[in-house]
């Protein structure tokens, strides 16, 4: 059962998980803003077209946004970000949430972690991310499941 007490933004949705005879978890579901790889060309040599300036504005906001929720919880609660994040390892959304995260499926599976497109799996956009304080078990890229992308599902001790 999860108890909704957290602030839900149209892009993430925050809920305390809580299961008999343990403490408390934060979850949220994650969609960050995509980059429209399609629409990447401009008319102007050497320079981004606006919708990339201003998808950037927003990815680091949400990224930063995120980053204020779960400051808001315990150090001790354990706190996991799920989804859709948009971007790839080593990006910026990626870079500013694995500077206070463990991205779980690196710190527990071998391989490159594919998840999309689903049918031949070439990216890795989507993840879980855990407080250090956690213990990540095991994670793995599941089969297609007649999305777009694979689910990710990672096993993980407070």
């Amino acid at each position: 059962a999860a108890d909704f007490k957290r602030t839900t933004h149209t892009w993430a949705l925050f809920a305390e998980a809580q299961r008999e005879g343990k403490p408390p978890s934060l979850v949220a579901a994650v969609h960050v803003n995509p980059m429209h790889w399609d629409r990447f060309a401009s008319s102007k040599i050497g320079e981004l077209p606006d919708h990339m300036r201003s998808t950037a504005r927003i990815r680091k906001r949400q990224a930063e946004e995120l980053m204020r929720e779960v400051a808001k919880v315990e150090r001790s609660m354990p706190v996991l970000l799920c989804g859709d994040f948009n971007g790839p390892p080593r990006g910026r959304v990626y870079g500013s949430l694995t500077s206070e995260f463990k991205d779980a499926y690196d710190d527990s599976a071998i391989g490159p972690g594919w998840t999309i497109p689903s049918s031949l799996p070439l990216m890795r956009i989507d993840y879980v991310f855990v407080r250090p304080t956690s213990t990540v078990l095991r994670s793995r890229v599941l089969d297609d499941a007649g999305s777009d992308h694979r689910a990710l599902l990672v096993e993980v001790a407070p």
